[in-house]
């Protein structure tokens, strides 16, 4: 019988990535690799290359140089569909990225009716499913500017779930959010890690780290400086760079 590859091996594997604007390189020779369905979360000083790092992985920005293999097939921007690559590893970004002239019911259901040229009406269907996921069926005929922060980034999430993909990416998806709103959409996302979402989260929310990931990456200056489980971490971190980092966080 078959293995069935959504349970053993690797959905990802990062080999000496790098990432350049111009003369200045963000990422320096970044390697590692995530199981299915694994929590992974990045965190680290602004600027340290975590939002480069994860917009590489779906080539929002095309690494410099390295390798990436994703769910077994190594990416090649040669021959790889790029766009299909896209709907495979969805992206919830800082700021919403929600189309403001459309609905709630609309923004979620547009990507499976215009890029996977789906039925509207089973998208529609689907996208109520995912608005009431996420919280939001009440706010399904609102638009954007009629929605807060909070609920925006909900309905950013479920316009990504509603692609099917095998791996989210979520970039500080709470930094734009007014802080009474946060834990609405981290109580989505901590729904979703419990539900086996394979996820990759950049984040500087030490409690979400703590309860949801597997593994947490500590990056600076464009490398990895050191991985381990949230308690090895948090709790007993090896390198000073992270000491430092996390003294100053966990007192913040």
């Amino acid at each position: 019988m078959p293995v069935d590859q959504h349970q053993a091996g690797k959905i990802l594997n990062v080999e000496d990535l790098h990432k350049s604007f111009g003369s200045l390189e963000v990422i320096k020779g970044v390697g590692f690799d995530m199981d299915y369905q694994e929590r992974l979360v990045l965190m680290g000083p602004s600027g340290s290359g975590k939002s480069t790092l994860v917009r590489c992985l779906n080539w929002i920005e095309p690494p410099t140089s390295g390798r990436v293999t994703f769910d077994g097939v190594l990416v090649d921007p040669k021959s790889t569909d790029i766009r299909r690559l896209r709907e495979d590893i969805g992206m919830v970004f800082q700021q919403f990225n929600v189309f403001p002239h459309l609905t709630a019911l609309q923004n979620v259901a547009l990507g499976p009716v215009v890029v996977k040229k789906g039925n509207r009406t089973a998208a529609e269907a689907e996208a109520m499913e995912l608005l009431a996921k996420v919280g939001l069926s009440h706010r399904a005929a609102y638009k954007p500017g009629q929605m807060s922060g909070g609920e925006q980034q909900r309905v950013a999430i479920a316009r990504a779930l509603a692609m099917h993909p095998k791996l989210m990416l979520f970039d500080e998806p709470t930094s734009s959010i007014d802080i009474e709103l946060i834990h609405e959409v981290l109580e989505v996302m901590v729904k979703l890690a419990d539900e086996g979402m394979t996820m990759i989260v950049v984040t500087h929310e030490m409690g979400f780290a703590r309860e949801v990931a597997d593994r947490v990456i500590f990056m600076d200056q464009g490398l990895i400086i050191e991985s381990g489980t949230p308690k090895e971490l948090f709790d007993h971190p090896q390198q000073e760079r992270t000491q430092s980092f996390l003294s100053k966080v966990l007192m913040a």
